[in-house]
């Protein structure tokens, strides 16, 4: 399951590896459950970030600044939909869907420590 956060409009967070989270960029975190999720990031980052959403409808200047898996990515994170009938086909529901998962599985394979 994939969860969007988003750290505020006045504070940034300064990794240890230098590199700087603000307002301007969204954090993915793959996790089994939402509260796992912002588990995570309560741990990490405290109290000191703004939203928690399902999806990203929104424009931030720099995009996904990091993935976080705590679980690997699904298909139907990426919008793969099983057939739900006997006459119903599964598939692809969103364009890019297959390509954007195959992107994230090779990222969860080659993951790096965040901090």
């Amino acid at each position: 399951m994939i969860n969007f956060f988003t750290l505020g409009q006045i504070h940034s967070h300064t990794l240890p590896n230098g590199k700087v989270w603000d307002k301007d960029g969204v954090i993915r975190v793959f996790a089994d459950t939402p509260e796992q999720a912002r588990a995570f990031i309560i741990k990490h980052f405290g109290l000191q970030w703004s939203n928690q959403e399902a999806r990203m409808d929104y424009s931030y200047p720099k995009g996904i600044i990091a993935d976080i898996f705590l679980a690997p990515p699904t298909m139907k994170d990426f919008g793969y939909q099983d057939a739900h009938g006997f006459d119903e086909e599964g598939g692809w529901e969103i364009e890019g869907g297959e390509e954007a998962y195959e992107a994230a599985v090779e990222k969860y394979i080659a993951r790096q420590p965040l901090f």
